[in-house]
């Protein structure tokens, strides 16, 4: 562990820049958005990042690795001759919250099975990722002390703790991480016995002001799986728009769909891949117009189930939902997961 000072910040930046272009969330003033929102942006020349607490931005991180719109190779139709497109670029990922490094890592390991995603991981391989520990709640829809993920474990090379108002401790997390703390030193400091005691007592009171760890008694995969019958599905689905904000903001949903793009005079073309998402309807649609999930109240059990049981269960490790609260928040009807999870587990009370 080491120390950067607050009036070191600029210099750390700069030498970032080395590494590729830095991105952080900055914020946007879109009057279409209902004012000001935060987006994850190239910081301009001289540009310092904030480093401080906000409302996360409303597109995560996993999207600057998994795009919602991004071309998959190029062909030419005469030839057959076709080149795959890979985004190599260098980037160093700035402000990162800790569920949203919590995502990363989910990606990381759902997206290298079986056959990799190679164009999730070239980005993910070119890039550096830099957490900003969150000191509390970033806002009242948030639930990652719930979902075991407002501290920083994984998915990210360096993390970034607030320590007081003019200094940060810098851990690293991978052999990137080490590499660029090394080559850095001259920006940092050496972190003191006094540092080290101040980071746990930082800790301590980020617990404390996520509050308690639980609103449920149950596990969320148990909740899920047993309550597969559950009235709660067609009374939610009632409410339901299908407007697809949960899926299309979530930082680990991965679904898609493939775009062949051949404009005149259809010579060549380009394959592309654009986010989709199971709560839109007609995802699900197959050939001779079935559709194996059209019912709403299906879909949005799906997804849940998707989230606490399936992903946990085909790629191991724990939920594949990290509390960031996009879903909830986003939602005209204000259907989220805390609210479903505590209605299952209710109804699986009174049951009994």
């Amino acid at each position: 562990m080491v120390m950067l000072s607050r009036v070191r910040l600029a210099a750390f930046i700069d030498a970032l820049r080395r590494h590729g272009e830095v991105v952080a969330p900055r914020p946007v003033l879109d009057p279409q958005a209902s004012g000001e929102y935060r987006r994850y942006e190239e910081l301009r020349s001289g540009e310092l990042p904030e480093l401080a607490p906000g409302k996360p931005a409303l597109l995560p991180a996993s999207h600057l690795f998994l795009p919602p719109r991004e071309t998959m190779l190029s062909y030419e139709l005469e030839s057959g001759r076709f080149t795959e497109v890979l985004d190599r670029e260098p980037r160093v990922v700035i402000g990162v919250p800790p569920c949203e490094a919590h995502a990363l890592a989910l990606l990381d390991q759902a997206l290298s099975q079986g056959v990799p995603d190679r164009h999730y991981r070239a980005r993910r391989e070119n890039a550096t990722v830099v957490s900003l520990a969150c000191a509390e709640p970033c806002w009242e829809q948030c639930f990652c002390r719930q979902m075991g993920t407002h501290r920083a474990t994984d998915g990210f090379d360096l993390l970034l703790t607030p320590i007081d108002a003019e200094r940060f401790t810098v851990e690293t997390n991978t052999e990137k991480g080490d590499a660029l703390t090394a080559e850095l030193s001259g920006v940092f400091a050496p972190a003191l016995d006094a540092d080290r005691a101040a980071l746990d007592s930082w800790n301590v009171r980020c617990d404390a002001a996520f509050g308690p760890s639980e609103s449920w008694s149950a596990d969320p995969r148990a909740l899920v799986e047993d309550g597969a019958d559950d009235p709660v599905w067609s009374t939610e689905a009632e409410r339901c728009l299908s407007c697809g904000a949960c899926v299309l903001l979530c930082p680990t949903c991965t679904c898609f769909d493939m775009v062949e793009s051949v404009p005149l005079p259809c010579s060549a073309g380009t394959r592309e891949r654009c986010r989709d998402g199971c709560m839109i309807p007609g995802f699900s649609a197959v050939a001779h117009g079935a559709d194996f999930r059209s019912d709403r109240a299906e879909r949005l059990r799906h997804r849940t189930r998707r989230k606490f049981a399936y992903q946990p269960e085909r790629y191991g490790g724990g939920s594949y939902c990290v509390g960031c609260g996009r879903c909830h928040a986003h939602c005209p009807v204000d259907i989220g997961p805390i609210g479903l999870l505590k209605e299952l587990e209710k109804d699986r009370e009174e049951a009994r």
